[in-house]
């Protein structure tokens, strides 16, 4: 929660209406570059607290938490916030030796973790890039997830326009557009993170059904009744997991059974590509480079 002498940061500027704060930390930012435009930064702010249904929520949260809390009341004034929005619960309130300050702890609905949102949580791509989903809308989860793979609805998100953003490529051309091509930076960090949140899923996969893959005891059963979750528990990854060593030795394996069957291979071909070609450049937006 504390950085640079910054009482808020993330969510909690807008939990808590923290507007100046806000411009100081985009002006502690600006130090060394010219990074951020601050009125842009504060009319964005105000739009996200107008249109955004996960920002009205926080907002509301930070409202009641002016409520006087002490022992006798903390169970009753986290009822009421909790049963005022519908995506956070307040889980706690604890207290800052250092500062003295109150120190209030939220996380999603219904979820026990306070330092993590769950990968398939339709919520967390709006609490992350609340600039990519500006009312808050979902993103792909659990209840999707039968019905839109992965890897199509990132594909989707990256390349499907959308009928409102039209503009003219540096070619002239009039096409449309979506918000993840336009703020193009903020997009490409989108789609490293979600690649990143699909390994995480598929790991987590693994690690959960060692039993059907290996024949391998869960993670509880592995423990011989030992409760200390200090000691680490072996997973392993099949053939079918890239980057794992089975899957690397099934393609050395492929290699061989390859060039034992039809010799050594007589090219290797490269491609490259020169960014400034006049087909690429045509096909960029303006003030892309």
């Amino acid at each position: 929660m504390y950085n640079n002498n910054f009482l808020f940061l993330g969510l909690n500027f807008f939990t808590y209406d923290a507007s100046v704060d806000l411009v100081r930390y985009a002006g502690s930012l600006n130090k060394s570059a010219k990074r951020i435009i601050e009125h842009l930064l504060l009319s964005i702010f105000e739009e996200l607290k107008e249109v955004n249904d996960l920002v009205r929520q926080l907002q509301q949260i930070g409202r009641l938490s002016n409520l006087q809390v002490n022992q006798e009341n903390e169970r009753n004034v986290i009822a009421i916030m909790n049963s005022s929005v519908q995506d956070f619960d307040v889980a706690a309130f604890t207290s800052d030796d250092l500062r003295g300050n109150r120190i209030m702890i939220i996380t999603r609905k219904n979820q026990n973790f306070s330092t993590n949102i769950q990968c398939t949580d339709c919520k967390l791509e709006p609490i992350s890039y609340p600039l990519l989903f500006p009312r808050g809308e979902d993103g792909w989860g659990a209840s999707i997830r039968a019905i839109i793979p992965f890897p199509k609805y990132l594909a989707c998100r990256m390349l499907m326009p959308e009928s409102d953003l039209i503009v003219t490529n540096q070619g002239g051309k009039v096409i449309a557009v979506n918000r993840f091509q336009l703020m193009a930076r903020l997009g490409q960090t989108f789609l490293v993170d979600n690649l990143s949140r699909a390994i995480d899923y598929r790991l987590a996969w693994y690690q959960q059904h060692q039993q059907d893959i290996f024949n391998i005891g869960s993670i509880h059963e592995s423990n011989n009744g030992n409760d200390d979750e200090s000691q680490p528990f072996k997973s392993f990854l099949s053939q079918s997991c890239h980057g794992s060593r089975r899957h690397l030795r099934k393609l050395s394996t492929n290699a061989l059974t390859i060039v034992s069957e039809f010799g050594r291979p007589s090219l290797f071909i490269t491609l490259t590509c020169n960014a400034f070609w006049p087909e690429l450049i045509e096909m960029l937006l303006p003030g892309q480079v």
